[in-house]
């Protein structure tokens, strides 16, 4: 049984194994855990009204998932290949908050700060990548 850094005995986190193109997190539904990637690669995509799928993020092992920033999921997150990863109740990792730790050992503002860097490292790429039109 894996158990992170950091992690109280109390709570044990179980890799949990997931397929290529299983959805881990659904945009629009509650916070109500947070995903640590163990191994593979995830992709964050939200999906216009007219329905068009838009890859926003990647995810790496180590990346934290579904930081509860709202009270629903920004974003969705599917398996890119067949991952592992663990999930943390909400209230345990707010527990870490209070406490001023988390799952992996680091402070939780990090852990809000690696999502975000996924996020921002494709913005980069993709400027990058209009600028040569």
């Amino acid at each position: 049984m894996y158990q992170p850094l950091g992690m109280m005995n109390a709570e044990r986190a179980i890799a949990l194994p997931a397929k290529a193109g299983e959805t881990l997190l659904l945009e629009g539904e509650p916070c109500d855990g947070i995903l640590e990637l163990r191994s593979g690669l995830a992709r964050a995509v939200s999906f216009s009204r007219e329905g068009e799928r838009q890859i926003m993020a990647f995810f790496f092992p180590g990346d934290m998932l579904g930081v509860p920033l709202s009270r629903a999921h920004r974003f969705s997150v599917e398996a890119v290949n067949d991952v592992f990863y663990s999930r943390r109740s909400l209230k345990s990792w707010q527990a870490g908050l209070a406490a001023g730790h988390s799952s992996g050992g680091h402070s939780p503002l990090s852990e809000i700060c690696q999502e975000q860097n996924a996020f921002m490292a494709r913005s980069l790429i993709l400027e990058q990548a209009l600028s040569w039109v």
